[in-house]
């Protein structure tokens, strides 16, 4: 990050920079909190953040994610949905310089997908995001940059038109993340690629999509 290695931050910096939300979300709750609002605070309260300021962390969370109606509702009653912009919400609040999703659409019908997406877009210019998914539509649609995975290399996605500079979000020259020879692996014996590569700019909002 930034010329160092994510290993080198002390851990209340490391959760500042670098904030995933993955597959099942409902992993990623407290299971302390009994509002929805209290989950999200729960990140901040740790970093021992003003109680104003987690506050506002908290509301706005919220607004981008479609909760602000939820707040008061128990964390353990919402729907699959509903815990998936949750999860989102908690990881916004931390305000991360890069926020990673990994297929965030997964649980939402099309309108809270069109909500999620719009949400995202209005996040800070010096917040990037990176999605990993298996579909492009959506993300395109709200002028994200399109990548494709092949062969341990990421390459323009060229089934489709890239989304035009006017709607584009702004991309900074300088680097903020750089991935070099990654390996990824559920079981040792099938890697599922090798050598990863990837410079991720400050303020780009990438997804990553195919299967």
């Amino acid at each position: 990050w930034r010329g160092r290695p994510l290993s080198a931050l002390a851990g209340t910096e490391r959760v500042a920079t670098v904030q995933l939300v993955g597959q099942r979300p409902d992993l990623q709750l407290s299971g302390r909190a009994a509002t929805v609002r209290a989950e999200i605070a729960f990140g901040p309260e740790n970093l021992g953040l003003p109680r104003s300021q987690v506050l506002d962390r908290v509301e706005a969370a919220m607004e981008a994610m479609g909760l602000t109606a939820l707040a008061l509702r128990d964390p353990r009653r919402l729907s699959g949905g509903e815990t998936q912009r949750l999860a989102i919400a908690g990881a916004l609040a931390m305000r991360p310089a890069l926020l990673i999703l990994d297929e965030p659409l997964t649980d939402l019908d099309h309108e809270a997908r069109e909500g999620l997406t719009q949400g995202l877009t209005r996040l800070a210019p010096d917040m990037s995001v990176l999605v990993l998914d298996v579909g492009a539509g959506a993300w395109r649609a709200q002028g994200f940059q399109l990548m494709q995975l092949r062969n341990g290399r990421l390459h323009p996605f060229q089934d489709m038109p890239q989304p035009s500079p006017l709607t584009a979000r702004p991309v900074e020259s300088a680097d903020m993340i750089t991935i070099r020879d990654l390996d990824f692996a559920h079981d040792p014996a099938r890697p599922l690629f090798r050598r990863l590569e990837l410079d991720l700019p400050q303020g780009a909002a990438v997804a990553i999509t195919g299967p």
